[in-house]
């Protein structure tokens, strides 16, 4: 628990001190507590009442796809860290974004509030946990790779916008090849009917 206080009441030095001395094990389970946090909160707001063998296994689930990513995000944004001329190491790096998963920890009460209130509040409540989180990862690329704030905006948009075209151009060829195959369904059937 002292890890979670830590990081979410003196980030920069925890970050800062991360970067020289990783703390995986306190990492991994900030970021395990924050899966916790909000795999309960969804819970509490679907109102769905499952077995703990159900929910044993949702959690490990969870917390293996969510941390399968987190890794893939690190290497991600450590390449093109180094491509914007980051000078920095990819072990603190992870462990800085497990740690940067510290607010979501509020989640479980905001989602307790709002099953009793409005879920709009919910909603609001992740939205501004989601920037937090989103603040304390970008803070841990400008300490782990010694990057201004700018180029640690660019370290992550550059790379949101070349998926973003990729994904764009595969779904316009996708929907091209779909057209050109109805047209020649269609002339095929007008060729048939002379």
């Amino acid at each position: 628990m002292e890890h979670i206080f830590e990081i979410l009441l003196n980030p920069s030095g925890t970050l800062e001190r991360f970067r020289t001395q990783p703390d995986g094990r306190g990492s991994f389970l900030t970021f395990l507590m924050g899966v916790l946090s909000v795999l309960l909160g969804l819970l509490i707001l679907a109102q769905r009442q499952i077995t703990f063998k159900v929910f044993l296994l949702c959690l490990a689930g969870s917390v293996a796809i969510l941390f399968l990513l987190t890794l893939i995000k690190a290497a991600w944004l450590h390449y093109f860290a180094q491509l914007f001329g980051g000078r920095g190491k990819i072990r603190p790096f992870v462990a800085m974004l497990g740690s940067s998963c510290a607010p979501f920890i509020f989640f479980l009460p905001c989602a307790f509030l709002a099953s009793r209130t409005s879920h709009f509040f919910a909603v609001i409540a992740g939205a501004a946990l989601l920037a937090w989180v989103v603040a304390l990862s970008l803070r841990s690329l400008e300490k782990n790779y010694h990057l201004q704030k700018g180029r640690a905006v660019a370290v992550v948009l550059v790379p949101s916008l070349i998926l973003f075209v990729v994904g764009a151009a595969v779904g316009i060829l996708t929907l091209l090849t779909l057209l050109v195959s109805l047209l020649l369904s269609l002339l095929s059937g007008v060729a048939v009917a002379f």
